[in-house]
């Protein structure tokens, strides 16, 4: 059964208002690599993860974003067997996530990647935690320059709170952030450079 299912009865049967504490709680998210530099035809390797205060937190939905469209895609994602503390996803499966329809950053992805715990009496709380591995792959003819990925989300709805608490949702404080650096294929740098020292050597001789 999906965490969907049950969040979804459990909370049309709880209160509609979002209770006090949630409006200053402390739930953020972040990837572990936020600065990387990466030649266009590659493929980024990176971990969200989700810093939690004393909330507590049974699921997570979240999109990727993109500065410009066209230039990232979801090649992977890993929920299942990566260790994430949300093994249970709340749209779509690692492989349905990264189908040529909905894993394009036009500038957004098509679906959602969030995620859940597997059993919704629990939570977590009080910590870092994976939420899920990517891979994340750069358009071959992605002009060089400087691009970022962040997370989104519909507003109001970022992280669920606890079964105990009727799962009330509410906004993540900040997104994971990745500042991207996209050089030209090293192919294409090393051409560039025999070129160059062919060149130098010619005129050398002159």
């Amino acid at each position: 059964m999906l965490f969907s299912d049950r969040r979804l009865v459990l909370t049309l049967c709880a209160s509609l208002l979002i209770p006090a504490g949630l409006a200053s709680a402390n739930v953020n998210l972040q990837f572990t690599t936020p600065n990387v530099t990466v030649a266009r035809g590659a493929t980024i390797s990176t971990t969200l993860q989700i810093v939690i205060g004393t909330e507590q937190v049974t699921s997570v939905d979240y999109y990727l974003l993109g500065s410009a469209s066209g230039v990232f895609s979801v090649k992977s994602r890993n929920i299942t067997t990566s260790g994430s503390v949300f093994p249970d996803y709340s749209a779509g499966s690692d492989s349905t996530v990264a189908g040529s329809s909905v894993n394009g950053l036009n500038p957004q992805n098509g679906i959602d990647l969030g995620s859940g715990v597997s059993d919704v009496s629990t939570f977590v709380t009080g910590g870092t935690y994976k939420v899920a591995d990517f891979g994340i792959l750069v358009n071959a003819n992605a002009p060089p320059g400087q691009y970022t990925i962040r997370t989104t989300y519909f507003s109001g709805h970022g992280w669920v709170g606890s079964e105990a608490a009727g799962f009330p949702e509410a906004d993540i404080n900040n997104p994971a952030v990745m500042n991207v650096t996209v050089t030209p294929e090293p192919s294409g740098l090393a051409l560039l450079g025999a070129v160059s020292a062919f060149a130098l050597r010619r005129r050398s001789r002159r």
